[in-house]
């Protein structure tokens, strides 16, 4: 109940069915888990919420990953592509498994949105200078950025990009590509 008295309403409530696939997915073995990927991910967007939902709380990021791909190859490639870059930062030991995802989807979901922003008469962003924009995937993680942070911390992300005695996140690339400096 919130001060004035009143029910909050839950932000996304999932069909029971599919709630109940999620409940015996959980309850299965990990070897058999695999065996609920395709129904649940016959949901379309409300699997992906399920899927966020399933790694929050602390289960498996190996089948949402899996049933997020199911999704993004049929029904919703937009939330499937946001959802698993989600895990990407939630997961990090996951990271590349869900960065693979993302390439067999074949969406970054930025193609996708700029179809949607064209549909709705407006324009589509397109960040000047993006680095892997040509192929909408990043390459594969290497290492760690060597690159500091503005204020001289480390940098937590992974570096993709070779640069002289280690790796570059994508971040500190695309700025180095911005000010026109060397990588």
């Amino acid at each position: 109940m919130t001060s004035k008295g009143t029910t909050r309403k839950p932000k996304h409530e999932l069909e029971p069915a599919l709630e109940q696939l999620i409940e015996d997915a959980a309850s299965a073995p990990p070897a058999t888990r695999i065996e609920f990927r395709d129904r649940i991910a016959a949901y379309g967007a409300d699997a992906v919420v399920a899927m966020d939902a399933w790694v929050e709380q602390g289960r498996s990021p190996g089948f949402a990953i899996a049933v997020l791909e199911a999704v993004g190859k049929s029904a919703d490639d937009v939330g499937a592509a946001s959802a698993l870059r989600r895990i990407v930062g939630k997961v990090p030991d996951w990271a590349d498994v869900a960065q693979q995802a993302l390439a067999r989807i074949g969406a970054s979901g930025r193609a996708a949105a700029a179809g949607q922003a064209a549909a709705a008469g407006q324009a589509a962003h397109s960040p000047a200078g993006d680095v892997h924009m040509a192929t909408g995937t990043p390459p594969p993680t290497e290492g760690p950025c060597i690159i500091p942070n503005r204020d001289g911390s480390s940098c937590r992300n992974l570096g993709r990009h070779p640069v002289e005695g280690g790796w570059s996140c994508t971040t500190h690339l695309k700025v180095a590509t911005l000010r026109g400096e060397p990588a």
